[in-house]
């Protein structure tokens, strides 16, 4: 609790500006990098046995690796929304959030080593 003086009022309202300015730079942030991963899509080479099944899976950090390691874009593997591994092969594609308002498909080709 702070004294509603002019002061204290003025630095609250330089403060709001700033959290707005922040919160809409990262939005603009997100959108231009969810264009950019709209276009993507990653390759994971994994072992395989007999059906096209995986030894093991492929996690949402298996998947934010990848597309670090092909974008140049570091993302949260808290925020690939993959809700369970994947264990086949195949195409897949994972929305992954980049902020509360953008979500992002990313197209996921799993091959067999």
């Amino acid at each position: 609790a702070v004294e509603a003086t002019t002061d204290n009022l003025a630095a609250l309202s330089r403060h709001r500006q700033a959290k707005e300015r922040r919160a809409s730079r990262e939005l603009r942030e997100s959108r231009a990098l969810a264009q950019r991963l709209a276009s993507f899509s990653v390759t994971i080479k994994v072992k395989a046995g007999p059906g096209d099944r995986l030894f093991g899976s492929v996690t949402a950090r298996d998947i934010a690796d990848a597309v670090a390691q092909l974008s140049g874009v570091k993302v949260d593997r808290r925020r690939v929304d993959l809700r369970e591994p994947i264990r086949k092969l195949g195409s897949y594609h994972v929305p992954v959030r980049l902020h509360a308002d953008v979500e992002v498909m990313v197209g996921v080709e799993v091959v067999a080593e």
